[in-house]
């Protein structure tokens, strides 16, 4: 086939030479090792989805002819976005159907929306230099979430976003040794340690250009918003490392609210460089009389040269709470003063907690639990709110919850048992709710991020010592040893982990003689993944 090949970068050039089988589906094809056709069913099914919806999303036609995605056996990266011709580790791409897990489905669909995105935002348009590779990445992160959603309705994919992206993005941007998104490399080694945290997640958390400039123009709808002043709202985010606390402080008698800004850090020098930054910030809220969680517009912008602004809210009263930063859209964080605060955390602490959303509600743990650790926010706060928890069951809120918790777990193992244990126990009994009512039965009205949360759930109870998860998990992992009885998927890490820990080296060698026997190498990687579980040192040794 004679084709003039399109103009491209000389990082976007590869070939495969191999003796692989393909499964084909229109004009894509899932090339892997021979014998394996099963495992590539689901990734050649959602592919051509894929590509027709960016297609939609960018109202650019695909510019190829063909699209070749490669398991490659023996692959460092996770995925490599070569045009045309997708490279990837086994498995971020191979699929078996009662093997692999709820979680590694969801990986496959949104990583192969991560590398389709960047045929257009990366292969077709691409940046002049490596200090803009955030450009590459954030909207590739942007519709590694929002094409699969597209495509995989009911995974809650934007939802996850928020708690697997944008907060991870917060954790990394809260240190001194950040950068910015705009970073002037020269080397190498410099251009290798771009490919972070900020570049993929910071990147597209901000929304970026279009977003900032609509909401911009929409609130000075009467003036000419001029290049500078557009390029100053830009540049606040791009060319400085960090991001705002935005403190709330209201005047219960009148309504207002005021609001301030100042860069957030974990660890806090108090030097006068931290002093210097400030940011044009979108801020959006809503209160317990509006309950508008829909409405994510910027209602004021928070100026990068001032350092705080009075805001007058309409209809509020004394004993209505305000929530500041709607579904998460904003890069910031939020603290408020001790009145509004317990406002919120008696609403959460009632049985209407769900006016509260799932996003909305992982974003006061999440911000919650960094403010503590930052010294920004009394403990007890932090804990009376956390009590909520004993209602709680949907997934979002649990695992922004136990990133926080998993802070404090590691910290904690250091100090007095008697403080640990109260820990435990404490933990132990806010998730007894999500506990009893997800169990390790799976039931056929499961969806997808019901078994997420059933992981999730069971992996901390059992983490934490529960002898109802721990008795459990060992019964059903004697059960495949003695009856070669079958575990779902999406609880074997719970259940493997518990065996091990329990067992000794029969437990060891059975898992051991799994990992050598699958051909499934998502199989592969979750049994590695378990087996420094092992009370056994000798088997762990051997």
């Amino acid at each position: 086939m004679n084709e003039t090949p399109m103009p491209m970068s000389s990082y976007l050039v590869a070939f495969v030479v191999s003796d692989f089988e393909n499964t084909t589906n229109n004009f894509t094809a899932v090339w892997h090792r021979p014998g394996i056709d099963s495992q590539a069913t689901y990734s050649s099914s959602i592919s051509p989805r894929t590509i027709q919806v960016l297609e939609d999303f960018t109202r650019v036609p695909y510019p190829l002819t063909k699209m070749d995605e490669v398991a490659v056996p023996d692959f460092s990266a996770g995925a490599m976005e070569n045009w045309g011709i997708v490279t990837y580790r086994e498995r971020e791409l191979l699929f078996e159907e009662g093997v692999s897990t709820s979680s590694d489905k969801q990986s496959i669909a949104t990583v192969i929306a991560h590398e389709f995105s960047h045929q257009w935002f990366g292969d077709l348009v691409g940046p002049r230099w490596w200090k803009f590779i955030w450009l590459n990445e954030g909207f590739a992160t942007y519709f590694q979430y929002t094409a699969s959603a597209l495509v995989e309705t009911g995974m809650r994919l934007e939802e996850q976003f928020v708690i697997s992206e944008l907060q991870t993005a917060f954790a990394t941007d809260a240190l001194d040794t950040s950068h910015p998104i705009t970073n002037d490399v020269d080397s190498p080694t410099e251009i290798g340690l771009m490919f972070d945290d900020i570049s993929y997640n910071k990147a597209e958390a901000n929304d970026l250009f279009k977003a900032l400039e609509e909401q911009y123009k929409e609130d000075f709808p009467n003036s000419e918003l001029s290049a500078e002043e557009l390029q100053d709202v830009f540049e606040s985010w791009t060319l400085q490392m960090g991001y705002p606390v935005i403190t709330v402080t209201r005047d219960y008698a009148l309504g207002t609210v005021n609001v301030n800004q100042e860069r957030f850090l974990l660890t806090r020098n108090n030097t006068a460089d931290d002093e210097d930054y400030s940011w044009w910030v979108p801020l959006t809220y809503t209160t317990s009389d509006e309950l508008n969680f829909i409405n994510t517009s910027t209602k004021v912008w928070l100026n990068r040269t001032e350092e705080s602004k009075n805001i007058t809210i309409l209809n509020i009263k004394e004993k209505d709470w305000i929530i500041f930063n709607i579904q998460q859209i904003g890069f910031y964080r939020v603290n408020y003063d001790t009145t509004n605060w317990k406002l919120l955390i008696s609403q959460l602490n009632s049985d209407q907690y769900e006016v509260i959303p799932p996003v909305n509600r992982a974003q006061l743990l999440d911000d919650a639990f960094n403010l503590a650790r930052a010294g920004l926010l009394d403990y007890s706060t932090l804990f009376s709110l956390t009590d909520y928890l004993a209602r709680e069951t949907d997934y979002i809120p649990w695992y922004a919850a136990f990133k926080g918790f998993s802070y404090l777990n590691t910290g904690l193992q250091d100090s007095s048992e008697n403080y640990y244990s109260i820990f435990k126990i404490y933990v132990l009994s806010l998730l007894d709710k999500a506990y009893k009512q997800l169990d390790f039965q799976e039931k056929k009205s499961d969806d997808h991020v019901t078994k997420l949360n059933r992981n999730l759930i069971l992996t901390w109870a059992c983490k934490l010592g529960s002898e109802s998860c721990t008795k459990t998990a060992t019964e059903l992992f004697h059960g495949l040893l003695s009856k070669n009885d079958k575990v779902s998927p999406d609880i074997q890490t719970v259940v493997y982990c518990a065996g091990l820990n329990q067992g000794g080296s029969e437990e060891y060698d059975y898992l051991w003689e799994k990992f050598l026997s699958s051909d499934v190498s998502t199989e592969q990687v979750l049994i590695l993944g378990v087996l420094g579980c092992t009370a056994d040192e000798d088997s762990a040794h051997a």
